[in-house]
């Protein structure tokens, strides 16, 4: 039997992608990367009210998770802009000593050079 969905108030929106990166199942390893048009962007999306980037791959729109280092990389980026997204491991947190933090290099087509720029922080700054 299906949901009637006009007696809920659905929650995290409807999902405008066809697949998810990383996938749910798969391990990130260093080098692990994505590239395609960025097209749209979902927020507060999921039980963790997390941003979701949506980026153009091969012609199918691919969701890309947010954390604090994407969303820092990514406040900036404008719609329609060619990116790249590659996993660079785990790294000690400055902000949080004792513990660990996810580490991604976004890099960017300017239109201008062709070649992409790639941001590359130690760490995004503490959001609290």
């Amino acid at each position: 039997m299906a949901l009637d969905r006009s007696k809920f108030k659905m929650k995290g929106g409807d999902q405008d992608w066809a697949t998810m990166w990383p996938e749910k199942d798969h391990k990130l390893e260093v080098g692990d990367s994505i590239q395609g048009l960025y097209v749209d962007k979902v927020e507060k999306y999921g039980s963790n009210a997390s941003n979701v980037y949506i980026l153009e791959v091969d012609g199918e729109r691919v969701g890309v998770w947010g954390s604090t280092v994407i969303d820092e990389h990514m406040k900036d980026v404008a719609l329609d802009t060619e990116v790249g997204i590659e996993y660079a491991g785990t790294f000690p947190s400055k902000n949080r000593p004792g513990k660990e933090y996810k580490k991604f290099l976004v890099g960017v087509i300017d239109g201008t050079s062709g070649e992409p720029d790639v941001v590359d922080e130690d760490s995004a700054p503490n959001p609290f």
